[in-house]
């Protein structure tokens, strides 16, 4: 007993040496690029955010022109990369939980089809998949003027795609009573059913009310000019990076949700169809609960490569966080402060982002662990 005291005394003896050794190369290392940058004069400043930008950008949710700050195009920058990465990580979800199943499917032609999906798709450089849709797909399509259309609500051309929109008005407020209401249908009805009728009633008495005060109404897409005005706007270097980035994240998915299927002990498929259920109702309430388990530590990380990967768009030409960040450091010379900021922005959305799965596994583990 003694000689584990003296044992552990010294391991814990050892790591506040290597602690200490590690802190003061860091504050060495510190210190020299600080003298170095000094003696340059280069020592990072961050006040040339809030001089004026000098450019435009061409596809931004907020009102943005050449004499708005660098700090807003930075941040519209933020928002175009977090716009294009939500709706990549759902589609890539959707998809690779589609071809994951077809990929065990009874049907071989199901399963060979999914598996050329999966192998070409995966085994293609990122980069060329968005330049060959960009150029390949969308700036082969019709012009304008011969547009093709569907009833009026849909036009698609090589200036991207054109689409029937709600126009909306104290956009804020209804996000900001959408929230609010969705807390307090998580918080006061318990039961899952209940949450969701109460949300779904008080959805659309909001709706209601929005339309009753004129403050929703439909936007039509229509041609004017040299281009279609009204409505929502797809561009193509949106379309490209959100296509590109879906594809091909949705293979490495659909591995994932194979292995995890696989996972799942036979006799558990066996003993759902001896109690009576088809396929399907095995999938869904005996194979898919058993499976996440294996299916989301590695997707994870598949989300998060999706959201740097988004980087790419600077290639193509789509207004993202990198991309305006190189415009900003073309025009500033800042690439001191610019990388930090890039390096910072990245490190919170991965840590954000496995924060929030880390925990839904976690949640998905618990149910597991007390299922059983």
């Amino acid at each position: 007993m003694n000689l584990f005291k003296v044992f552990k005394s010294k391991r814990f003896i050892f790591q506040l040496v290597f602690l200490f050794c590690f802190t003061a190369l860091l504050a060495v290392a510190f210190n020299n690029a600080y003298i170095s940058l000094e003696k340059r004069g280069i020592l990072p400043q961050f006040n040339f955010l809030f001089q004026s930008a000098g450019f435009d950008i061409g596809e931004t949710f907020l009102d943005f022109n050449k004499n708005h700050s660098y700090l807003k195009a930075f941040f519209i920058g933020l928002l175009n990369t977090l716009w294009v990465s939500a709706w990549a990580i759902l589609t890539a979800t959707l998809l690779g939980l589609f071809f994951g199943i077809l990929r065990l499917s009874k049907n071989p032609l199901l399963r060979f089809l999914s598996g050329i999906y999966i192998e070409f798709f995966r085994n293609i450089p990122l980069l060329l998949l968005l330049i060959f849709i960009k150029l390949g797909v969308f700036i082969q399509m019709p012009q304008v003027k011969n547009a093709l259309s569907y009833k009026g609500v849909v036009f698609l051309s090589n200036r991207g795609i054109h689409l029937l929109s709600l126009q909306w008005e104290h956009l804020a407020f209804f996000l900001f009573f959408f929230a609010l209401l969705t807390y307090l249908s998580l918080t006061l009805f318990k039961p899952l059913k209940r949450s969701l009728l109460f949300l779904t009633l008080s959805l659309l008495a909001l709706l209601s009310l929005y339309i009753y005060f004129d403050f929703l109404s439909l936007s039509w897409p229509h041609f004017s000019g040299f281009n279609f005005k009204g409505g929502l706007e797809l561009t193509p270097e949106f379309l490209s990076l959100f296509l590109g980035l879906s594809v091909y994240s949705s293979t490495f998915i659909a591995e994932n949700v194979r292995a995890g299927i696989q996972s799942v002990f036979k006799g558990q498929k066996e003993a759902a169809f001896s109690l009576g259920l088809n396929d399907w109702q095995t999938l869904r309430w005996v194979v898919m609960p058993q499976a996440l388990k294996v299916i989301i530590p590695p997707s994870i990380s598949q989300y998060l490569n999706l959201i740097k990967n988004s980087s790419l768009a600077a290639y193509i030409g789509y207004p993202e966080l990198f991309s305006i960040g190189g415009t900003i450091f073309n025009q500033t010379g800042r690439s001191i402060e610019l990388t930090l900021m890039l390096m910072a922005t990245y490190l919170s959305f991965s840590l954000i982002t496995s924060v929030i799965l880390n925990r839904f596994n976690s949640k998905v583990m618990l149910q597991k662990s007390e299922a059983s």
